[in-house]
Parts: structure tokens; sequence; C-alpha cells
């Protein structure tokens, strides 16, 4: 993790020597991706499985996750196995 704009172009930097930047482009594509399908799940409305919500509580609870607006979507729901 980096904490200002100085050590994120060292730890790229260093990544881009360590993986040559091709990989550092790749990477980017990928956490990209990832945001966007996190949007569109939270935009549809997709819930999360029970097992989920149960082993995700606490780290939920500490982050403020289920006070965010779309959050209802999530824990409100019940699967029809619970």
């Amino acid at each position: 993790m980096v904490e200002t704009p100085e050590t994120l172009e060292a730890a790229r930097r260093e990544f881009v020597d360590i993986m040559e930047e091709g990989a550092l482009v790749d990477a980017a594509a990928v956490v990209g991706a990832f945001e966007g399908f996190t949007r569109i799940a939270d935009a549809t409305g997709i819930p999360t499985e029970s097992p989920k919500l149960k082993v995700t509580k606490g780290f939920r609870t500490n982050l403020g996750i289920d006070g965010f607006a779309g959050s209802h979507n999530v824990v409100d729901f019940t699967f029809p196995d619970d």
C-alpha cells in the first residue's frame, strides 16, 4: 500500500523492473474490470450469498460497508435455502 504520489511512482517502477511494462498494463486492466463488475452487480442489486455475508460481517461492519446506499440489496435478501 502506498501513501504518497512518490511512493506510488516508486512502486510502479519496481513493478515494471520486475515484471515489465506490459504486466503493469495487464494488472491495471484486471483491476479496472473487477471494479466494473462490482459496479454492475451493485447497480443490478445482485445479492451476496448467505455464507459470504456471515464470513464478511466483521469487516463489513468495521468498514461501514453496510451503510452504503445500495447495501440493502445485499443484506436484506433471503435465499430460499436459508
